[in-house]
């Protein structure tokens, strides 16, 4: 089990890290009101053109940049306390949502809204006291249950796809699309998680150097080597799938419902990898699922109050 201190100061860089992705996500909402929809239909090359054009949009390049920047403090508390606590932290962020929208436009929050925003509160000192703590083990040990889980992960994903493909109302593309964007970031979690442990592994310090002996790990011939060179391209291609799902979601229509589930998709299934691939466990599992179980209503009530906010209203 992590000392004390080392949890809390995992606990503030999950909350930092969250709150830095949630603001991403408003001021990439706000950007996308005057951008075209990222088709790649029309050809690679006309999908780079709108892209570039998303580059050179203020408000969506600091979402984008927000959102990278919070990858900083986000990989630290993984590795200071792993998936099993910092994937519910995440959600936190959706305060900072809620409250920058009522400064914003002045949106009334309900009381129901505010026993969300509590629970969410307390979900982080539920975490610190249930005594989350990770296994040791490594990377031919959790080899087998990584890949049934992304086996089974990647047939959901190619189910929610043909229907998506199949129905005609973008609203209903809209939810498939959003699902199919959690799915795939939850992968890039679990990648991001066992890219860590294959970092250790592998003993390379994070400099110029290291990072061209991870870009191109396969020609080092060895099965740490390559399991940095998959791990390292899969996060970047994940997200990158995953982005412009969530894009081309926000274009089609409202995701009232979407929302929602895409959120507790994101929250759960890490939560199953800690549990199922990485071995966490916790001193006081009653503590650890009452904080999931508040912070799952939470996401859901709260989550529906981001998805009926009208972004086109803000002004700076």
């Amino acid at each position: 089990m992590a000392d004390f201190y080392t949890s809390v100061i995992g606990v503030i860089f999950a909350l930092i890290a969250s709150f830095c992705f949630n603001f991403a996500v408003i001021f990439q909402k706000k950007g996308l009101q005057s951008l075209p929809e990222i088709n790649f239909n029309e050809g690679i090359k006309s999908a780079f053109i709108i892209l570039w054009k998303y580059l050179r949009n203020r408000d969506w390049f600091i979402g984008s940049l927000l959102g990278i920047l919070g990858c900083i403090p986000y990989l630290s508390a993984i590795e200071m306390i792993g998936i099993l606590a910092v994937q519910p932290l995440t959600m936190t962020g959706l305060i900072a949502f809620i409250f920058a929208t009522r400064y914003l436009l002045n949106e009334k929050i309900k009381s129901i809204e505010y026993i969300a925003i509590f629970f969410l509160i307390s979900s982080p000192l539920l975490i610190i006291f249930s005594g989350i703590y990770k296994s040791s083990f490594t990377l031919n040990q959790i080899l087998l249950p990584f890949l049934v889980f992304l086996i089974i992960l990647i047939i959901c994903f190619f189910f929610f796809l043909l229907f998506e493909r199949k129905v005609k109302k973008n609203s209903l593309k809209s939810i498939f699309l959003v699902i199919d964007a959690a799915i795939l970031g939850s992968l890039g979690v679990v990648f991001v998680n066992i890219f860590l442990i294959a970092l250790k592994e592998a003993k390379i310090q994070l400099n110029f150097l290291g990072f061209i002996e991870i870009l191109f790990g396969i020609f080092w011939f060895d099965s740490t080597h390559f399991f940095l060179f998959i791990l390292f391209w899969g996060i970047f291609i994940l997200n990158s799938i995953s982005f412009f799902f969530l894009q081309n979601a926000f274009k089609k229509g409202n995701v009232a419902i979407a929302r929602p589930i895409s959120n507790c998709i994101y929250l759960i299934l890490p939560i199953i990898a800690g549990f199922f691939i990485f071995n966490q466990r916790c001193d006081n599992l009653y503590l650890f699922i009452t904080s999931i179980c508040l912070t799952t209503m939470s996401v859901i009530v709260l989550s529906k109050f981001q998805s009926k906010i009208q972004f086109d209203e803000i002004s700076y």
